[in-house]
Formats: structure tokens, C-alpha cells, sequence
């Protein structure tokens, strides 16, 4: 089931960050704590719950309008979860905006939402 974060979810969401933070260089919790926080508050995170568990977790922002965050913890990947809650995001959009996935100094990835 998908739904948007809620501050009781920030507690799962450290543990799951604990099982994947070695995919993300450079993690720094209170950083991540920060920009948590105002996702929460700006309702731009959305999580997955798989069998009463974080599955994975997803923020992004209505303004830049671009993903910000994306992780899916190690036993739930190569299930579509990922791609759900992209899906999910995209729904936040107007058919024709375009969302920036990543941007990178060497590389860009936008969707154009259909």
C-alpha cells in the first residue's frame, strides 16, 4: 500500500536507511533527518508498505519538480516497487510537465508525464 509519510514513520524509515545507506555516498542522517522532515511537511514523500513493512520510500518536490529521494530496501527490490512509487509521484503532476528523475554533472533523466 502506498500513502504519503507521516512523522510516526521517520523511526522504519532510519532502519531501512540502515540496510541501504552504503548505496548512497556521502548519506549524513542529520541531513537526510532535514529534508525528511520538510517532505513530510510538504506532503512530497510517499512510502510503500509490503506483509506490514517498509518496503521503500520516495520524495520528490512540487516546485523543482524533480525526484529527491528513492530507496527500496534490499529484500523487497526486483519486485516493482520502485517503479510503483515512481508511478505514484508522477501522479502529483499535470499531463505534459516534465520531471527531472536525476540529474547528474555528466547526465539528465526527465519524464514527461502522460
Amino acid at each position: 500500500m502506498i500513502r504519503f509519510v507521516e512523522k510516526e514513520d521517520i523511526e522504519q524509515i532510519l532502519s531501512m536507511m540502515e540496510e541501504v545507506k552504503a548505496d548512497f555516498a556521502g548519506y549524513q542522517e542529520v541531513e537526510f533527518l532535514d529534508a525528511l522532515e520538510k517532505a513530510i511537511q510538504n506532503r512530497e514523500a510517499f512510502l510503500e508498505e509490503e506483509e506490514g513493512k517498509l518496503a521503500g520510500m520516495i520524495s520528490f518536490s512540487y516546485v523543482e519538480k524533480e525526484l529527491t529521494f528513492l530507496a527500496v530496501r534490499p529484500e523487497f527490490r526486483k519486485c516493482g516497487i520502485g517503479r510503483k512509487l515512481v508511478e505514484r509521484v508522477k501522479g502529483c503532476f499535470h499531463r505534459g510537465e516534465e520531471l527531472t528523475v536525476f540529474d547528474y554533472p555528466c547526465q539528465k533523466l526527465r519524464v514527461t508525464i502522460s
